[in-house]
């Protein structure tokens, strides 16, 4: 059986695709080679065995304190439920985005939360290490976009700082 590769950049909504094909590809050789005994059951080692506990909305609620490499591993893992989320404060009122895609500039830092660069081309936020770039956000209620296509319709100050505690989703 060959495995594929995770790629750096594959979202849990990709792996999970990529895995049904793989399962689907293998399902009735496996089905076989049980049936024939070729293959045992085997149990697992409980001392390494983890538990953990279901996922919910408020796991995607960023905090900008954490670097940026675990902020962008989060929009991945949580693409697209819960989905990795902040809110943002405008003039009409809060709204939350959820960032879909996401680009880590270890090179960049500052404060937590501040936004280093808002403009046609990018979007920058610095995080606990790092800076995040929003390559892709979901703003509520809408379709996905890129993070400079919302900038052009929504003027966010440089320097300005986004929260930093979790919200109620």
């Amino acid at each position: 059986m060959t495995l594929a590769r995770i790629g750096p950049e594959e979202r849990a909504e990709e792996l999970e695709a990529a895995l049904g094909k793989l399962a689907a590809q293998h399902v009735v050789e496996t089905l076989d080679g049980i049936a024939a005994g070729r293959l045992k059951e085997t149990e697992q080692d409980h001392a390494l065995a983890t538990v953990t506990r279901k996922i919910t909305k408020e796991d995607g609620a960023l905090d900008w304190r954490a670097p940026a490499t675990e902020i962008a591993a989060k929009a991945r893992a949580y693409h697209p439920w819960p989905g990795a989320h902040f809110m943002l404060e405008l003039p009409k009122g809060r709204i939350k985005l959820r960032i879909t895609q996401a680009a880590v500039h270890p090179d960049r830092s500052g404060r937590p939360g501040e936004v280093l660069e808002a403009n046609k081309r990018r979007w920058l936020i610095a995080c606990g290490s790092g800076a995040l770039e929003l390559l892709g956000i979901i703003p509520e209620s809408k379709k996905e976009m890129a993070g400079a296509e919302f900038l052009r319709g929504c003027a966010i100050p440089e320097g300005s700082i986004l929260p930093q505690a979790a919200f109620n989703s």
